[in-house]
């Protein structure tokens, strides 16, 4: 996700539990489950980390032993051909 110190751009956040949501604000239940995996001890915990760019984010959706559970993506900052293609590439999976 792309966020500033004063304004969270308008971003999606898409799950395989729920549909599509709109996040505003830093408050977001993803954005807060994302913070709490900067520390060590919440990843070794929950088994969960986190992976930013999109060539991370291809690896990982073509590795069949990853499961990916939320992509967070911004519309409006997404503007090379190889990263709108793996957003609706995703969506669809």
């Amino acid at each position: 996700f792309v966020a500033d110190e004063k304004e969270l751009s308008p971003c999606f956040a898409m799950t395989k539990t729920f549909n599509p949501s709109l996040i505003t604000n830093r408050n977001h239940l993803a954005v807060k489950r994302i913070r709490a995996l900067h520390r060590r001890e919440e990843r070794d915990q929950s088994g969960r980390y986190f992976i930013e760019g999109m060539r991370f984010v291809a690896q990982a959706f073509d590795d069949a032993s990853t499961q990916l559970e939320t992509l967070i993506y911004s519309p409006t900052l997404i503007q090379h051909p190889f990263a709108k293609h793996l957003v609706r590439k995703i969506q669809k999976n």
